[in-house]
């Protein structure tokens, strides 16, 4: 990130503690301000009124885009169908690994989970 955008959410934030939380500035840092502030206060609604400040300071400092359906996918070769072949090998191994009991049912599932490891 560009310095200015940090400069302008330092900005915007001393300007909305000063409206939400109904503080001045009294020259000191504005982590030392805030930290007395709710010391005296100490209830949660300052907390949450400082939480939103912070909150809207990052939108209105910092460009933010949302992510599309395209940007999901990390490298373009993945398909819903490996996907799918994913989701039923996980499966596959999570109902081998649970058997415990019966070592027929664990040996048949571990082959099973095998012969779909190979395809």
């Amino acid at each position: 990130m560009k310095e200015q955008n940090y400069n302008r959410f330092d900005k915007n934030l001393k300007e909305l503690v000063a409206v939400n939380l109904r503080m001045e500035n009294s020259g000191a840092s504005l982590d030392s301000d805030l930290a007395l502030h709710i010391k005296e206060r100490g209830n949660i609604e300052s907390t949450v009124e400082l939480q939103e400040a912070i909150t809207s300071s990052c939108n209105k400092s910092f460009n933010t885009r949302e992510i599309t359906n395209n940007e999901e996918k990390s490298v373009p070769w993945w398909a819903e169908e490996l996907t799918i072949k994913r989701k039923r090998l996980n499966a596959l191994r999570r109902r081998y690994q649970r058997t415990k009991n019966n070592e027929e049912l664990g040996e048949y599932r571990k082959n099973t989970y095998e012969k779909n490891i190979k395809q």
